[in-house]
This record gives structure tokens, sequence and C-alpha cells, in this order.
């Protein structure tokens, strides 16, 4: 189901009725004000909730959220696991963090729910839990039946592909020379350039907890061009941050969001087979 969009203000009021206090994806429409202030905006925030069907109250003045959306509400409130979709597209760059439309789903089985951010505020869409949730990661990545890049798996530290990521609209060839001085491999070079030069779609998928380990998070990652697919993965580079860039399918990478989804466990130090560890830093 879905329900019409609610202020951060609102959301805030149905989460701390659960118990709830964090909420991924929910900017604070409080930081920096006044103790009093906070309090008539949650008031007014309830007084709208009541007002919109959403919130009951008793003969006791205890206060009931509308049955049919408190599996939401507790699910985003009290998440086992919370996914992160970022992404980039038309002009999508190596760091979509710092620059994509962010999409986040909090899971609980057996529901999950989107959390959408938009100029009217957000909204909480319930999804078919865990393959719900895969599908639309999917949905949200634009994985579909693209082919995988020309060119052979290639590891380069992640300050060089920054940069010749950064040159490629403006100078092909200075891109080239970053990717050849950074030791890309022939095969894979002109492939890695093409997309660069046009990429399509850059994703970063990550997975944690509101008490996992802050600043990191599993993930995978895409980047997709003229040139195919591929699939991105952090390493580690004699000791500092890199990215594993490996060819792949549309439809393989579809089955690992799915195995994502399916096995990613609560503790950000686990399933390291499927994802690793991105800093969000």
């Amino acid at each position: 189901m879905a329900m019409g969009a609610l202020s951060a203000a609102e959301v805030l009021v149905l989460v701390g009725l659960v118990g709830g206090q964090v909420v991924i994806g929910l900017d604070d429409p409080f930081r920096g004000r006044p103790a009093p202030e906070v309090d008539r905006h949650l008031r007014e925030a309830g007084e709208r909730l009541r007002a919109r069907g959403l919130l009951s109250q008793d003969a006791d003045d205890l206060l009931a959220i509308d049955p049919a959306v408190l599996p939401l509400v507790e699910t985003l409130a009290h998440p086992e696991r919370v996914f992160v979709a970022i992404v980039v597209v038309e002009g999508a760059t190596i760091a979509p963090r710092q620059t994509g439309q962010r999409h986040v789903y909090a899971l609980r089985p057996p529901h999950a729910v989107e959390l959408q951010a938009g100029p009217d505020g957000y909204r909480l869409s319930a999804l078919d839990g865990e393959a719900g949730l895969a599908a639309r990661l999917i949905e949200t990545s634009g994985i579909s039946l693209q082919l995988p890049a020309s060119g052979v798996p290639v590891v380069l530290p992640q300050a060089s592909l920054h940069t010749a990521a950064d040159v490629a609209r403006t100078d092909p060839l200075a891109c080239r020379a970053h990717l050849e001085a950074a030791g890309c491999a022939p095969a894979a070079l002109d492939a890695l350039v093409e997309t660069l030069v046009q990429p399509r779609r850059n994703v970063a998928l990550m997975v944690g907890r509101t008490d996992g380990l802050p600043g990191e998070a599993l993930g995978l990652g895409l980047l997709d061009g003229p040139a195919g697919l591929w699939r991105l993965r952090p390493v580690e580079v004699a000791g500092q941050p890199g990215i594993e860039l490996a060819p792949c399918a549309g439809m393989t990478l579809a089955q690992l969001v799915r195995d994502f989804v399916r096995l990613a466990e609560p503790d950000p130090a686990a399933n390291i087979a499927v994802g690793e560890r991105f800093s969000s830093t």
C-alpha cells in the first residue's frame, strides 16, 4: 500500500509512538531549534495525522496508529536492515554518494518499506518482503538486460579512477593516460575510457543497521555506459582504497542484488562474498 506524503515531523511522530528514534534517510527538521519550538511542531504534526485518520485517540487520550499503516511504521522504526541505493544517471560520476539521488529501504521480515523523499514530503510504500525489496532495488538501479562491458576485470586505486573520471568528459586522452598510469589492463582500457567519457548510470548499493559501525556498510556498485555494464567492488590497493571493475551482464548483476538482499547479515563485517565494505566518508 502507499499513503499520502508526510512531513518529516509527521514521520517522527509516527516512529516515536512505536519507540523509534533514528530514521535513516530522513532529514532532521529540528536541528538547532529550541525545545519549545520542537514540541510545538510535533504537536501540530500529531494533529494533522489525526485529521487524516492516521492517528486515533481513545477515551484515555492514548494515541493509536492506523492498523493499515502500523507495519510500515514499525519496520521503519525498528528495521533489521536498511538498504540505501544512491543513483546518478546521465552524467554519472564515480562517487555517487556525493552527487546522487538517495533511495532508502527498511527491512524487518516479513515486512519491507520504501522511504521516498519528494518535493511534497516523504512517502512510505510497502514492499513484498525481501523479494519485493530486491525487485525494487533492481528497478531503481536500472538493471535489465545490459551486456557486460568488453574487456577484463581491472583493479585500480580509487583516487586514480576518480581523477580519470573527472577529466574524461573534457579530455578523453588525459583520462586514458591516467588509467594507464594507474595500471589499467590494456584489454580493459578502451572499454573503460568509453564508459567514463559517456557514463549512463552509476549506482552504489549499501546495507547496514542503525546500530552498525558508523561510516561503513556492505556494498555493491555498478557503472553502465555504451561499452556495457561493469560491477564495482571496493578492494584495497597497496593499503589504500581501491575499486575492482568487472564486466557483468545485467541478468547476473540482478541475481547478485537478490543474493545481496537475501544473504547480507546485520553485522557489517559479514557476507564479504556478496559485497565488500564501502566507506561513506
